[in-house]
């Protein structure tokens, strides 16, 4: 009951109550992982990664096959700028749990940043599968796509992503970018019609390479 009760306090964002609430718990079940799950995740969403990580600890010493706990640790380990621990714990927690949405989307971007794209694609591609209405996981699986020239399955996920959501600027830099590849500069245009309107910096970038 004491974690049902700190599960709605932090859905009101009081992490303080929440804490305390699963700290009752803890006492009465000391190895019980669950609420030191929760716990952590309080903690996390206070702003103490460090006391976060020593409860997600916790959680992992009784319950050593639960992939969220891995998963919030990578995000705690990302927050310390610790990106070795954080790719470690995220595949800990892909390998516990492949539909792990977290995990996925951490590990592409994680290998995207690093320019590893062929590393990064399949995790996108997994991200999508699991929440094809996740409009950011579409964006940059099609910004994937483009890295690796795959210009037709690009264009697929930008207009996806569009679908779910009509006012981010990459995608219509991304879709301009790979019409211009496939050397459809009037579709090339079309993007950058509405782009102009959301950001008139990269409108104008997008422009000048079409009248190249």
């Amino acid at each position: 009951a004491m974690v049902y009760m700190g599960n709605a306090f932090d859905y009101l964002n009081k992490y303080d109550e929440a804490v305390a609430q699963y700290q009752k718990a803890i006492r009465l079940r000391p190895e019980d992982g669950w609420p030191y799950y929760e716990l952590g995740v309080a903690q996390k969403q206070k702003g103490d990664c460090s006391l976060a990580l020593e409860s997600l600890k916790l959680s992992i010493k009784y319950r050593p096959d639960y992939s969220n706990a891995y998963a919030q640790m990578g995000i705690c380990y990302q927050t310390l700028k610790n990106e070795e621990e954080a790719e470690k714990n995220y595949l800990i927690a892909y390998r516990l749990d492949p539909d792990s949405e977290t995990a996925s989307m951490r590990l592409g971007n994680i290998y995207y940043n690093r320019g590893l794209y062929t590393f990064s694609l399949p995790y996108y591609e997994n991200v999508a599968r699991l929440n094809p209405d996740y409009a950011s996981a579409m964006f940059y699986l099609g910004d994937n796509y483009r890295q690796l020239k795959r210009y037709e399955d690009s264009i697929k996920a930008y207009d996806k992503a569009r679908s779910l959501k009509d006012d981010i600027p990459g995608v219509y830099i991304g879709l301009g970018l790979s019409w211009l590849a496939l050397g459809n500069k009037p579709k090339a245009r079309e993007q950058y019609e509405v782009l102009k309107s959301l950001d008139p910096g990269s409108a104008e970038k997008l422009l000048a390479l079409i009248e190249k």
